[in-house]
């Protein structure tokens, strides 16, 4: 039986994953702060027609 060569992820690729993180979260968190935003906006133009 050939013994599995199981090391585990380097360094360097733990880094680009985690580089890659911070750009997806960059991009993302305006866009999910304008959408909270919107959504109270909608929210409190709701409660004042009613």
């Amino acid at each position: 039986m050939k013994k599995a060569n199981n090391q585990g992820f380097s360094l360097v690729e733990l880094i680009i994953v985690i580089a890659i993180m911070a750009v997806l979260v960059g991009v993302l968190a305006p866009q999910f702060i304008r959408y909270v935003e919107r959504s109270r906006t909608q929210k409190d133009a709701s409660a004042v027609h009613k």
